[in-house]
């Protein structure tokens, strides 16, 4: 009894300390996550109460006067409604057909931050911080929307692959005012 007592504690160590060797291929380097953390966007698109703080941001919009903090706050907006569309795309129950839509409004809003930032350097405001800002935000914009398009359906894969390219085009015209 005693023998087989030993006898199973010693295949137990054995399994538990003998590794498996395996000879499957290094798996290719993944491209490093871009450090810029997008927000939680708090209500989905199709959500009944949407309108509430569709309105509410408006609201904030029109009374946000000064032309960094306008671009600011339509960064944020952009970086919402970009973080709601990879949500939407990933949340297999949820409403992916509102994807497109969701990412389309994001890159308007970072168009909007774009010329509201450009309008405010018109004005003599140093921008050159939120233009890195947004060149950093556009890195994660192209990132995001490429993870969209892998979970897209077959039908939206088009259009999302023509907001990456457009947000490709801010990151070109970005290093270039950073450039000036």
């Amino acid at each position: 009894m005693r023998l087989k007592i030993i006898v199973f504690l010693l295949g137990i160590l054995f399994v538990l300390c003998s590794g498996s060797v395996s000879f499957a291929q290094e798996p290719s380097p993944s491209p490093t996550p871009v450090n810029y953390t997008l927000p939680y966007p708090g209500l989905l698109p199709g959500h009944p109460f949407l309108f509430l703080k569709e309105a509410r941001d408006v609201i904030i919009g029109f009374f946000t006067s000064q032309p960094l903090k306008k671009a600011e706050f339509i960064l944020l907006q952009a970086d919402k409604n970009l973080q709601a569309s990879y949500l939407l795309a990933t949340n297999k129950n949820g409403k992916t057909s509102l994807v497109v839509a969701t990412v389309t409004t994001a890159e308007d809003y970072f168009a909007d931050a774009i010329a509201k930032m450009q309008a405010a350097k018109s004005q003599g405001i140093d921008t050159r911080d939120f233009t890195k800002t947004l060149i950093e935000a556009n890195l994660k914009h192209q990132e995001v929307i490429g993870q969209v398009l892998v979970s897209a359906r077959k039908e939206d894969k088009e259009k999302i692959r023509k907001q990456l390219e457009r947000a490709a085009q801010f990151g070109k015209k970005l290093q270039s005012m950073l450039q000036k």
